[in-house]
C-alpha cells in the first residue's frame, strides 16, 4: 500500500500535506493547521492489485441457492462488516469511526478504482492531526487525495426567534390532562371516524414484543384517549431498555450503520419526543436525566458518522436513508434545544442540511423513486419537521417549498381509490398502498382549504384492500397523527370523480401516469434521471445519483386494479432481465452487469420521454421514448425509440423503432408474475392472466418473431415483498439478424365481466 501527498485548500494557498506511514498495519497521518469548521477530505485509489472477488460471493440467504453476487460494498452474511477499501479513522486523537469507501461506481468498476469522501467537524481552530487505520489488509495506491473546506454542507446558526423546545414544541401538550380531555371528546363527535382506526392501533402497540422506539406516541395516547392499562408502563420500560443499549443502529461497532443511519435516528427522534410526552413526574428525575445523558452522547456520534458516512447515508438528501434519518434527527434536536447545549451546535449543521433536502426534491410532487413512491415513507416525517419548526419558529415549510403542495395532486390523481392503492413501476412492487400520510394531507387540507386533501385523510384510514400490501405500522401510526391533525371545520371532502380517462406527464419525474376507468386500465412509466430532472442537478451524491435495475422503456400495466404486465422484484442481481425492455444480442442496458444492489453515481445519458400528445376530447395520445443512450456504445444502436399509442377502447400499441450499426438479435421482454397465469395461445399470441386477463401479440409489419414463455431469475433480498412469487415473461425473439425494426405489439383485454367465449 503506498499514499499519495494530500493536497489542502484549506488556507489561503494551496499546500502539498505530506503523509506518515505508521508501519506494518498499513496506516497513515497527515497534519494541517484550520480554524473551526467542516472539512472534507476526498481519495480516489488505484485497485488494480485489489482483490476484487473479495466484493463477490454467493448468496443462500432468502431462499437462494447460491448464486453468485457482487459487487458488494459491505458483508450481508457477517453484520455488514466492509468488503471495499475502509479504515479506522481518528482526529486529534479521538476515535471517529469506519470510513467506507463509495460502492464502486461501473466507471471505476471498469478501470479498477474506487473513491471515497469523508468530512469531519472541527471544534476548534489550529494544528489537527487526521489518521488512519485500514480496517483489513489490502493491496491498493492512493492516486489522488485532497482537503478542503466542506463543499457540500454548512454551518448556520438557527433562527434567532426559534423558542426553546420545553413547553413549546408540539408534543408538549401530550402530557397535560387537558388536552387529552379535548382529544376524548373530539372522539366522541366530529372524529368518531377515527375510533375503529385508532383502537386497532392500540391493540397493536400493546401487543407488540419488541421494545420499539416508535411505539412510544402511540402507547402515550393509548393510555390518555383508551385507558389502556399498562401502556405507560409499557413506555417507560421502553426507555430504559433503549437508554441501556451500548449503541443506537447496528450493534456491531465494525458494521455499517454503528450508532448511525435510520435506527439510530428514529431512536433519538422518539427519545426526543418522549421527553415532551410524559410528564416529569411520570417519568422521573432520574430516568430523565439518564435520557437526556444518552440523548447528547448519541447526538454528538450521530452527526461525527454522519459526516464520515459522506458517502452513504450521511450525503444522502433524497435517498431513503439519509432524508428519513436526517430528517428524525433535526426533529430531534429541535425537540432538545434549550433543554442540553448540544442541540444547539447540531441545529447549526441539521437545520442548512435539511433545507438542502427540501430544495433537491422533485418539483411536480412526485414522490421520489428514493422513497419507493410511498407515502408512509416521504410524508409523515416531513410533516412532524414541518409542525416542529412551525411552532418553535414560525418558519412553514409549506410556504418555502411549494412543491410538497403538489404531492396532493399527484397522490388524488394516481390513487385507484377503490383499492385505496397507486399503480406505479416501483422498484420492488407495482401496489403502492395509501395507509399512511395521513398528517400530511390533514395539514394540506387545514392550510390550503383543499377539500381533495380533506378526503385523501380519511381514505388512508382505510388503506389498501390488499393485506398483503398493508404496512401494519404505518397503519397504526398514521391512525393517531391523522387524528390529531384532522380538523373537519365546514370543508367536504372531494372524492375523485368517477370514471375518469386522463393522461398525466409529471414533467420533472419523467413520469407518465394513464388511466380509463371505464375501460379499467392503468398504466405507468418512468424514464429519465432515476429522481428526476431537478434532483439530478440537485442531489450529487453517489447514493442520489443512483439506478435501480436498468430498463428504460419498462412500464406497469394493470386491468381493474390487477397488475399483469409489472415489475419483478429487483432482489439481489439488478439486470435489463427484470424489465419489459428490450434486449440486444441478449445484452441489455447501461450498468447490466449484475449490482446487489442499487448501481451508484450513474450518469444520466439522456433517455427520456420525447413526445407527449393526450386529446382529452377523443382520449387517444401518444408518448415517445427516446431510448438509444440507454444502451452502451458498443452494441452501436444508431435510433431507437418506442411509442405508446393510447385510443378509445380496449388496446394500446407499444411500437419500438430501431436501428443498429450492424445485424444483431433483437428479444423483446413482457414482464408478468408467474402464478397469474402466462400461456401461448398461437404462436406468436400469449395471454396473461387469467381474470382479469389481456393479450399480446406483435401485428403486421413487425420483423419475423419467435415467442417463448421463460423464468426471470430473482436472487431475492430480504424485503420479498411479492411474497417471493416467481415471475416469468413472454420473450419475443427476432428469428433474423437485423439492423432495422419496426417492432409494433398490440396490447388488448376483455371487458370486467367477459367470459372467455366472448373474449376478442
Amino acid at each position: 500500500m503506498t499514499y499519495c501527498s494530500v493536497t489542502s485548500t484549506v488556507g489561503p494557498t494551496l499546500q502539498s500535506l505530506p503523509v506518515q506511514t505508521t508501519g506494518v498495519d498499513g496506516g497513515a497521518s497527515f497534519r494541517f493547521n484550520a480554524p473551526q469548521g467542516l472539512y472534507q477530505l476526498s481519495v480516489i485509489i488505484d485497485a488494480a492489485r485489489f482483490d476484487w472477488e473479495r466484493l463477490y460471493f454467493p448468496l443462500h440467504l432468502y431462499g437462494n441457492t447460491g448464486q453468485r453476487t457482487g459487487p458488494w460494498d459491505f458483508d450481508l452474511r457477517h453484520e455488514n462488516k466492509p468488503l471495499v477499501p475502509s479504515y479506522r479513522v481518528s482526529i486529534d486523537g479521538r476515535y471517529v469511526g469506519i470510513w467506507f469507501f463509495q460502492r464502486v461506481s461501473l466507471e471505476d468498476l471498469a478501470a479498477r478504482r474506487f473513491r471515497g469522501h469523508m468530512a469531519c467537524w472541527l471544534q476548534t481552530g489550529g494544528e489537527h492531526q487526521v489518521s488512519l487505520v485500514p480496517f483489513q489488509p489490502m493491496e491498493i495506491d492512493w492516486l489522488h487525495a485532497r482537503l478542503e473546506p466542506d463543499p457540500e454542507d454548512e454551518l448556520r446558526p438557527p433562527p434567532p426567534e426559534i423558542k426553546q423546545a420545553e413547553h413549546n414544541t408540539p408534543v408538549a401538550k401530550w402530557s397535560q390532562e387537558d388536552f387529552w380531555e379535548r382529544q376524548r371528546l373530539r372522539l366522541q363527535s366530529s372524529h368518531a371516524m377515527f375510533q375503529r382506526p385508532l383502537r386497532k392501533a392500540f391493540d397493536g402497540a400493546m401487543a407488540a414484543e419488541q421494545p420499539d422506539v416508535t411505539l412510544l406516541p402511540l402507547l402515550v395516547a393509548a393510555h390518555w384517549l383508551d385507558h389502556r392499562d399498562g401502556a405507560l408502563r409499557r413506555a417507560l420500560d421502553i426507555i430504559d431498555h433503549t437508554v441501556a443499549l451500548r449503541a443506537w443502529g447496528n450493534p456491531n461497532p465494525d458494521s455499517y450503520g454503528h450508532n448511525g443511519d435510520m435506527n439510530a435516528a428514529y431512536a433519538l427522534q422518539y427519545m426526543a419526543w418522549s421527553l415532551h410526552m410524559i410528564s416529569p413526574n411520570v417519568m422521573g428525575e432520574p430516568r430523565r436525566r439518564r435520557l437526556l445523558d444518552k440523548l447528547a452522547m448519541q447526538g454528538d456520534v450521530f452527526v461525527d458518522l454522519a459526516l464520515l458516512n459522506r458517502d452513504y447515508w450521511g450525503g444522502s438528501l433524497l435517498q431513503d436513508h439519509g432524508r428519513k434519518s436526517f430528517n428524525a434527527f433535526t426533529i430531534a434536536a429541535l425537540n432538545l434545544y434549550g433543554m442540553i447545549p448540544q442541540a444547539e451546535r447540531w441545529l447549526h449543521y441539521a437545520l442548512p442540511r435539511m433545507r438542502r433536502g427540501l430544495d433537491a426534491a422533485p418539483r411536480d410532487g412526485v414522490i421520489p423513486a428514493s422513497s419507493y413512491f410511498a407515502p408512509r415513507l416521504y410524508l409523515d416525517d416531513t410533516t412532524w419537521l414541518r409542525d416542529t419548526l412551525l411552532t418553535l419558529s414560525g418558519e412553514d415549510l409549506f410556504d418555502t417549498h411549494p412543491e410538497l403542495c403538489r404531492v396532493v395532486d399527484y397522490v388524488y390523481n394516481v390513487l385507484n381509490e377503490r383499492d385505496g392503492e397507486m399503480l406505479l413501476p416501483s422498484n420492488l412492487r407495482d401496489r403502492v398502498p395509501l395507509d399512511a400520510g395521513g398528517t400530511f394531507f390533514a395539514r394540506m387540507a387545514t392550510k390550503f382549504h383543499d377539500s381533495r386533501a380533506q378526503w385523501l385523510v380519511l381514505r388512508t384510514l382505510e388503506g389498501p384492500v390488499h393485506p398483503q400490501e398493508q404496512s401494519q405500522s404505518a397503519i397504526r401510526s398514521n391512525a393517531l397523527w391523522s387524528f390529531l391533525a384532522y380538523e373537519p371545520g365546514e370543508l367536504a371532502p372531494a372524492p375523485p370523480p368517477d370514471n375518469r380517462r386522463q393522461l398525466l406527464h409529471f414533467q420533472d419525474s419523467g413520469l407518465v401516469h394513464y388511466r380509463d376507468d371505464a375501460a379499467g386500465i392503468t398504466l405507468s412509466l418512468q424514464c429519465g434521471p432515476w429522481l428526476g430532472y431537478h434532483a439530478y442537478h440537485a442531489a450529487k451524491g453517489p447514493m442520489d445519483r443512483m439506478a435501480s435495475a436498468p430498463g428504460e422503456g419498462h412500464f406497469l400495466l394493470a386491468i381493474d386494479g390487477v397488475p399483469l404486465l409489472m415489475t419483478p422484484e429487483n432482489g439481489y442481481r439488478l439486470r435489463s432481465f427484470l424489465r419489459t425492455c428490450l434486449l440486444i444480442d441478449d445484452q441489455g442496458q447501461n450498468g447490466d452487469v449484475g449490482y446487489p444492489m442499487s448501481i451508484p453515481s450513474m450518469t444520466y445519458r439522456g433517455q427520456e420521454i420525447q413526445h407527449f400528445n393526450w386529446n382529452p376530447n377523443d382520449g387517444t395520445g401518444l408518448v415517445r421514448l427516446n431510448l438509444k443512450p440507454a444502451y452502451p456504445d458498443y452494441l452501436d444502436v444508431i435510433h431507437y425509440t418506442r411509442d405508446l399509442i393510447f385510443s378509445p377502447g380496449r388496446q394500446i400499441f407499444c411500437r419500438d423503432d430501431v436501428l443498429l450499426g450492424r445485424p444483431r438479435r433483437l428479444s423483446w421482454l413482457f414482464q408478468s408474475q408467474r402464478d397469474q397465469g402466462m400461456e401461448l395461445e398461437s404462436p406468436l399470441r400469449c395471454r396473461i392472466g387469467a381474470k382479469p386477463r389481456l393479450w399480446i401479440e406483435p401485428t403486421e409489419g413487425s420483423p419475423r418473431l419467435h415467442a417463448d414463455i421463460c423464468p426471470t431469475d430473482v436472487v431475492w433480498s430480504y424485503s420479498g415483498h411479492n411474497g417471493y412469487k416467481p415471475f416469468s415473461h413472454v420473450r419475443y425473439d427476432s428469428i433474423d439478424s437485423i439492423t432495422a425494426a419496426c417492432a409494433t405489439f398490440r396490447i388488448t383485454w376483455p371487458e370486467t365481466g367477459q367470459t372467455a367465449g366472448q373474449d376478442g
